[in-house]
């Protein structure tokens, strides 16, 4: 959480590093302690599961051992339109123009901005799709960004066409399972759907059940 507000808000961050340090001095001076273990859209208002290593070791631990661990994180969107069933989205993305926080899908591009999304629709409420989206890789933006450029931007994501109807994207990491790097044990984590995702659902419900 430190490191989000760290990112959010870099002006903050000596300030906060001071803070961090009155309960773990030896860390005072690094500036390599900010450390997610899971870096798959760790994206401000994106509600849901976030796995933060406890010490640097065992993020470590982790990122060396995570194509064994058989991870996978997915996540519901709350999306514009009919979304296809099922599909696949491969592309690149990479800041759009002279932006420092706006993303876009190419075709081409460096390896390193080389993203891979699978998405599943689960239904469809009136005009939004409730979808199933599972982040191959972790671009910033990327299930943002991959949803609207197959012209079905997450609800209230404004900054990729999704509009004003909630204060946030409509994105949330419901799943999160991995194998533990020190014990091997199978961790799956729930988290439900929140409330402001879930009280949108239930009036696009109510307004449609009221239309026939």
């Amino acid at each position: 959480l430190v490191k989000a507000y760290a990112a959010e808000y870099p002006e903050l961050h000596e300030e906060m590093q001071k803070w961090f340090a009155g309960f773990t001095p030896d860390l005072e001076n690094d500036e390599d302690f900010w450390t997610f273990a899971d870096k798959k859209d760790a994206t401000r208002n994106t509600s849901g599961i976030v796995l933060i290593a406890k010490n640097r070791y065992a993020a470590d631990r982790f990122a060396k051992t995570n194509p064994e661990l058989h991870y996978q994180k997915l996540y519901t969107a709350l999306c514009l339109g009919e979304v296809p069933p099922s599909g696949e989205i491969q592309g690149y993305i990479r800041r759009l123009g002279d932006s420092i926080i706006t993303r876009a899908a190419f075709e081409s591009g460096k390896e390193s901005e080389f993203a891979h999304t699978r998405f599943t629709r689960m239904e469809t409420v009136g005009n939004i799709s409730v979808v199933r989206c599972e982040p191959i890789t972790g671009r910033t933006h990327q299930l943002r960004v991959h949803l609207a450029s197959i012209g079905h931007p997450i609800v209230g994501d404004d900054l990729y066409g999704g509009g004003f109807a909630l204060p946030r994207q409509a994105l949330h990491a419901g799943i999160l399972a991995f194998d533990h790097p020190f014990t091997k044990e199978h961790i799956e984590l729930h988290a439900p759907l929140p409330r402001d995702m879930a009280d949108f659902l239930a009036k696009i419900k109510k307004g449609t059940a009221n239309e026939s």
